[in-house]
Parts: structure tokens; C-alpha cells; sequence
């Protein structure tokens, strides 16, 4: 695998070729066809997509059973995360809106390489730890700016939200 596709991901800027080699070593590219689907909402996955090029939308079932996107991503994104780190099925459906390229790194062979401490594999968890509290962060601007514009209101729903979400983080 070209080591300098990898390097594009930000998350990835300062691996070393060696942690990089080490960490992709059974990683495949997959190409995907607009409108096909890398993985679907409730599927068992487990992997991790770096999106090297193209556009995958991200859709989610609402309580209403209506499909409802939430982000359109592009090269540079990493995706399924979440659904490895809380060992969970797909939270949302991701589907290629053009010709799309991932490289796809197994959540089970990475399970393994953190628990044989591969330099890699630990590098890219501290990483994800800190793209997970860059958007936790974002996310309390977000309702920061939200909650002023709706002081001297009864207690909005989106406070109502922001306390749910932040009532089942440990501090």
C-alpha cells in the first residue's frame, strides 16, 4: 500500500513510515460505486474507513422511520469509529455519492495490534481520542451559542439535550 495516501489524513500527518507500515500491514483498498454502500445502518462492521477519495453521505433512521442525512464527507475523513470503539453496529448508513476509494482497516486485526501494543495502533488510538474530544469540545460551543440565544426563555430543548448528553459522561 502507497504509505503517502495515508498521509493526506491529518490524523495520520505525524505517523512515521514505520508505524504507518506497521498499522495498514493487512488493510485493503476498496473502491465503491456511487450509490453503493460501504456499510448500512445496524450492520455488523467493526472497521475503520479512511476516505481517500470521493463522497459518502451519512444517513440515520429517525424515531419516525424516515432516512435523514447528516453530513456529506469527503477525502480526508475518517469513518467508523464509533461503531469500533463501542463494539456496536452501525450507527447510520454510509453511501458513496460518487466514486469513492477507502482504505479499510479490519476493527478486529486493530483490536489485536493495541493488545500486542503496536506503536501504530496505540498512536492511532491517542488520535482518536483526541479527534473524539475535538468534536466534544465543538459540539459545547455549538450549544454554548444555542443556549444564548435562548436566555430569559423557559429551559429550551436544547439544554434539555445538552444535559442528557453530558449526564452520561464520566468527568
Amino acid at each position: 500500500m502507497d504509505l503517502s495516501v495515508l498521509r493526506k489524513f491529518a490524523l495520520l500527518s505525524d505517523f512515521s513510515d514505520l508505524e504507518l507500515a506497521d498499522l495498514f500491514a493487512n488493510a485493503t483498498e476498496q473502491r465503491f460505486a456511487p450509490g453503493a454502500f460501504l456499510c448500512r445502518e445496524g450492520d455488523r462492521d467493526g472497521h475503520l474507513y479512511f476516505l481517500v477519495s470521493g463522497e459518502v453521505e451519512v444517513t440515520k433512521k429517525g424515531p419516525d422511520g424516515r432516512v435523514h442525512v447528516l453530513a456529506h464527507l469527503s477525502t480526508g475523513t475518517l469513518l467508523g469509529e464509533l461503531s469500533w470503539i463501542m463494539s456496536t453496529p452501525c450507527g447510520a448508513s454510509l453511501q458513496a455519492r460518487q466514486e469513492t476509494l477507502v482504505v479499510r482497516l479490519d476493527g478486529a486485526t486493530l483490536t489485536r495490534q493495541l493488545q500486542e501494543r503496536s506503536p501504530g495502533a496505540f498512536k492511532l488510538g491517542v488520535a482518536l481520542l483526541r479527534l473524539l474530544a475535538g468534536r466534544l469540545l465543538r459540539m459545547n460551543e455549538q450549544f454554548l451559542e444555542l443556549q444564548s440565544k435562548t436566555e430569559g426563555h423557559q429551559k429550551s430543548e436544547i439544554e434539555r439535550l445538552r444535559e442528557r448528553i453530558l449526564h452520561d459522561w464520566s468527568f
